[in-house]
């Protein structure tokens, strides 16, 4: 199963509306030159990194609340043997990140993948790549693509 626009509209779906994040952020109104007409209204700070990035709904939230909590309170090793690429020791299951879960649901409700080759969004976009590239310098980011020993060009039928 691919990204294909119903399963993009379905990862959408698990973050929070541009609405909903203007709201949140209440930034202040820029107001434009005289007879300039704005098709939406200018929000001083929305482009910051910190400030154009959607967060997740509160659905999700919740869903991933549950998750850290059946982790954490899981002393058996059922995680582990559920997702052994994803948790492949018991310290995997401590150093799980919100991002981590998130990605973990996303492959499993989302794309179909088992639970049993789901594996960790850092083994699919090699950590030289955790760059929002909208900020970042495009002749850096081709020289880290460049050096990267991560990161070549590969055809794959599915990955790994």
């Amino acid at each position: 199963m691919g990204l294909d626009t119903e399963n993009l509209g379905k990862i959408n779906g698990l973050l929070e509306s541009k609405k909903v994040l203007r709201a949140r952020l209440n930034l202040p109104e820029a107001q434009p030159l005289q007879g300039v007409v704005t098709k939406k209204p200018i929000l001083i700070g929305a482009a910051l990194p910190q400030n154009s990035n959607r967060g997740m709904t509160e659905s999700t939230t919740q869903k991933l609340g549950k998750m850290t909590e059946t982790i954490t309170k899981n002393k058996s090793n059922k995680m582990l043997e559920e997702y052994p690429e994803f948790f492949p020791d018991q310290g995997s299951l401590t150093t799980a990140t919100t991002t981590d879960l998130l990605w973990l649901a996303i492959q499993t409700n989302v794309l179909g993948i088992s639970s049993y080759s789901a594996v960790r969004l850092n083994r699919v976009i090699p950590p030289d790549f955790f760059y929002d590239a909208k900020y970042i310098n495009s002749i850096l980011l081709d020289e880290l693509i460049r050096i990267s020993t991560d990161w070549t060009t590969r055809d794959y039928d599915t990955y790994e």
